[in-house]
């Protein structure tokens, strides 16, 4: 690798630049080649060839410009990387058969959404406890839990507002919880905005602001 290391260097970087255009990728490569001896290069393509590492793009979200999916495709295509593979098609009915067209075939990291709020759903005798702490519903006021992975599930549908129900006005903001409960007395509904403007916040956030303020770290939350 001696005599190929800079060349190796540099076709490493134009296609980081190429494929992350004005991005960290190639700087963070750049930085990290400098801190490398020859021996390591060597180790690195090595695990390159067998497959052991790959290049990673490093990204940040909502940087410009926006990489698209389709430029990518062109780029992968323009060096010579099958994105693209005709299909076995078996309904369990018909003789199978292999598609005519092409699809894009992707290696994606997925992982299966365990948790199910339906799953964990109760039903409260009562909404009359709440956590000092949180000021979300506790003991037998407790319906149900919502997790993280579970949110981002229904962010990825667009939900917001749901979300929004489900993590503020329902998560522990006493002042729109209780809101939503004299509206929907009165009326038979609720709306988002309408408990948005009370511009109150759940109970947690302000335990946290004065959680962090007691450790004299100033803070926005």
């Amino acid at each position: 690798m001696a005599g190929n290391r800079k060349a190796f260097e540099t076709q490493v970087l134009a296609d980081c630049e190429r494929v992350d255009p004005g991005g960290n990728t190639a700087e963070y490569y750049r930085v990290a080649f400098s801190q490398m001896s020859d021996s390591d290069i060597d180790a690195f393509v090595n695990r390159l060839i067998t497959g052991e590492e790959s290049l990673v793009v490093f990204r940040e979200n909502g940087k410009e410009p926006t990489i698209t999916r389709d430029e990518k495709i062109d780029i992968a295509e323009e060096w010579g990387i099958a994105l693209r593979e005709r299909i076995w098609i078996d309904d369990g009915q018909n003789p199978k058969y292999l598609s005519n067209k092409k699809y894009l075939i992707l290696q994606l990291p997925i992982r299966r959404q365990a948790q199910i709020l339906d799953d964990k759903k109760t039903l409260p005798k009562h909404s009359n406890t709440i956590d000092e702490i949180t000021g979300q519903a506790t003991g037998e006021s407790k319906g149900s839990t919502l997790s993280n992975v579970e949110a981002q599930v229904i962010l990825g549908y667009d939900l917001e507002k749901s979300l929004l129900e489900f993590m503020k006005v329902r998560g522990g903001d006493i002042l729109a919880f209780r809101a939503m409960n004299k509206s929907i007395d009165a009326t038979g509904g609720a709306s988002i905005e309408a408990l948005m403007k009370i511009g109150s916040e759940a109970e947690s956030v302000a335990t946290l602001r004065s959680y962090l303020y007691g450790m004299h770290l100033n803070n926005t939350l």
